[in-house]
């Protein structure tokens, strides 16, 4: 997170998100918003791009926590296509790491 000092949520990340998509053609569906994924709370923003005939969609999913930001971006040739791939992500409560 030290490049981007200042940041305290995960929406304030798709300001520079949206940048860096403008910048390959895509645009903002909508604006994100906030969804459960298991155990975590993630912000979704949507972005697509004329390709020719079809239209490249992108999902990108923000996850804020323990000093940590993560960022996953999924992509397709239909909202279907996304939709599939970001059900299929989860968030469980998994086993801890042992203390070293």
């Amino acid at each position: 997170m030290e490049a981007y000092p200042g940041l305290k949520e995960a929406a304030q990340y798709f300001g520079p998100v949206s940048e860096v998509a403008k910048a390959r053609g895509l645009e903002l569906i909508e604006d994100p918003y906030e969804l459960e994924i298991g155990t975590k709370t993630v912000v979704r923003g949507d972005f697509q791009r004329d390709v020719g005939t079809r239209v490249m969609r992108q999902s990108t999913l923000v996850i804020l926590g323990h000093g940590y930001l993560v960022s996953l971006t999924f992509i397709g040739g239909t909202e279907d296509e996304v939709e599939e791939l970001v059900q299929g992500l989860g968030f469980g409560a998994g086993a801890k790491t042992p203390a070293h």
